[in-house]
């Protein structure tokens, strides 16, 4: 679970990797399957062009708050 460790040290322990398996195992038999997936509409596609313009235009070394900040301005606005 190399995800973790980018931002935990020492992430990767056997008690953590099963709660990790657990995780994912629930959200395979439980959570996707009831996904109730959709086109977005109206506000949702101008707001999602948006992100998808502005994040393109972010430099490439803008930090994950600086992204988040983006992410969170476009959903407040909407």
């Amino acid at each position: 679970h190399g995800y973790l460790s980018n931002y935990i040290e020492g992430a990767v322990t056997p008690e953590l990797d099963a709660l990790i398996g657990h995780a994912l195992a629930y959200n395979r038999d439980y959570v996707a399957p009831t996904l109730q997936r959709r086109k977005p509409e109206g506000i949702e596609v101008a707001a999602l062009e948006r992100l998808d313009r502005e994040l393109a235009a972010a430099p490439a070394d803008a930090s994950a708050v600086d992204l988040q900040n983006i992410v969170y301005a476009i959903g407040n606005e909407g």
